[in-house]
């Protein structure tokens, strides 16, 4: 009413009023969010795995390997969607760096000797995608290799073997021989002395402008500073955090590797390999981060709690150059793959038979007339087309009299199928083949404006032929020779 008054009273005479609330509504949603669980895996002969993103587990008999599945989805992981490059949502390389120590832990192997990121993983905004890690058997060092794979959830129509995977990451884990990092002294200054602070006013807006996008799950940097090469950050995911369930939360060691963005020239950078990466504690929400820069494209990392105590450690991460646009193909290739759609092929017109005559012996009409005047014997009724019965009939589609289009598509409809069933019924046509010739019912162009009245028997007798393969043949005509 925008602040109208309005008297009621002359609407509703002896009716109770209540005042409704001076403030907007709350649009909250109560209802509970389904979620596409895994059920029961044990059913499958599976184990259920403890991690967030991934479902289940299965030991292969003949090596001694395994393989980890998950399911990821912007529905059932939000967060994900946080995580934007060149405005394309991906999965952080971090990520996948907590599926390797998984893997790890659940293989007894406690360092990620090597994971090198080969591809993308592209996450769709409407479509859930399979996720699969491999875990070779243990070679003579006892060490494992392993890869990761994705592809697009299957559409309930698709043929999952049709739709393929793409290799994202190799790796190999090991048991580690070096001794557990020493702590830092709970005393020791923080930052050290002689580091400059970096101004994280407009960060975030700063690295969206080089194309990094972070929702509210990825901004957990709340303080950086720089000294020559090293620079050192203060972490926090906040008070909603909820990572008991892995072993680094992937928004939060991801949020390590933003002061390097700040700190350089421009360009975008992704990680490429991760070497020696191991856990040292689970469970954390904030986290100190020093990062050792090696040139223009390796970094050392070490990330602690507040008390000095390791938590991660990283050998060296390696970063390239990456180009936007290859994630634009990626994406593009995911949306399309899944909509096929109907392509018309012109073929050359076939040389008239010498004989024309010949050829068209065991042909009928089934109709009351011939309309492309082939010369055809024309019969109105099947007690007639059957005796004896062609090898070929011919039916024209003849739109209905009727007032507007909707009442001709209806009355062609009912038209069709009553002489569908009635040429199915009738025994002394089980070997003669019918051939159902419609008019612009099928657009071959973009530009093409169909029959509707056409295109509705056409549909009609598409299920006819798959509830009868062989018998129906359905032919369109453009009007041209």
């Amino acid at each position: 009413t925008h602040n109208t008054p309005i008297n009621w009273t002359t609407h509703f005479t002896n009716t109770p009023t209540t005042d409704l609330p001076t403030y907007p509504f709350q649009t909250t949603h109560y209802w509970v969010k389904s979620s596409s669980g895994s059920g029961d895996v044990a059913q499958a002969g599976l184990t259920r795995t403890q991690h967030p993103l991934l479902g289940a587990v299965v030991r292969l008999a003949e090596d001694g390997g395994s393989v980890l599945t998950g399911r990821l989805s912007s529905r059932d992981h939000p967060w994900l969607s946080d995580h934007a490059v060149a405005g394309t949502v991906l999965l952080p390389g971090t990520a996948f760096v907590e599926l390797a120590l998984h893997a790890g832990e659940d293989t007894g192997h406690d360092t990620v000797e090597e994971l090198t990121l080969e591809a993308p993983l592209v996450l769709p905004t409407e479509r859930a995608v399979q996720l699969q890690l491999t875990v070779g058997a243990p070679d003579d060092a006892n060490r494992r290799t392993l890869t990761v794979h994705s592809r697009p959830e299957p559409a309930d129509a698709d043929d999952p073997g049709t739709t393929p995977w793409t290799r994202h990451a190799t790796g190999t884990l090991t048991t580690a021989q070096a001794p557990e990092p020493v702590p830092t002294p709970a005393d020791a200054a923080w930052p050290p002395p002689g580091a400059t602070p970096i101004d994280l006013t407009d960060a975030y807006d700063t690295l969206a402008a080089r194309g990094y996008t972070y929702g509210p799950a990825f901004q957990n940097l709340t303080a950086a500073w720089q000294h020559g090469n090293d620079l050192y950050a203060d972490l926090d995911q906040g008070a909603e955090a909820d990572p008991q369930t892995y072993g680094i939360h992937p928004a939060l060691l991801d949020a390590s590797l933003h002061p390097l963005v700040l700190a350089a020239d421009g360009g975008t950078r992704l990680p490429f390999a991760w070497n020696g990466v191991r856990l040292h504690a689970t469970g954390a929400t904030a986290a100190r981060v020093h990062l050792t820069r090696r040139g223009e494209d390796a970094v050392v990392i070490e990330l602690t709690d507040a008390a000095g105590q390791p938590l991660l450690t990283v050998e060296q991460l390696t970063t390239r150059p990456f180009d936007p646009a290859v994630l634009d193909a990626i994406a593009a290739t995911g949306r399309d793959s899944s909509l096929f759609r109907v392509e018309w092929t012109a073929l050359p017109p076939a040389e008239p038979a010498a004989d024309a005559s010949a050829d068209a012996e065991g042909w009928a009409v089934w109709g009351q007339d011939d309309r492309l005047s082939l010369g055809l014997p024309v019969h109105p009724g099947l007690d007639t087309l059957s005796d004896p019965a062609p090898a070929v009939a011919l039916r024209f589609v003849t739109p209905p009299d009727a007032a507007d289009v909707v009442q001709q598509a209806h009355a062609a409809a009912e038209d069709s199928l009553l002489r569908l069933q009635e040429w199915l019924a009738t025994p002394a046509l089980a070997d003669t083949h019918l051939v159902v010739v419609t008019s612009n019912a099928a657009p071959v162009d973009p530009a093409d404006d169909p029959d509707l009245v056409q295109a509705t028997v056409t549909g009609l007798v598409r299920t006819a032929q798959s509830e009868h393969p062989g018998r129906i043949t359905l032919i369109d005509l453009d009007g041209h020779p």
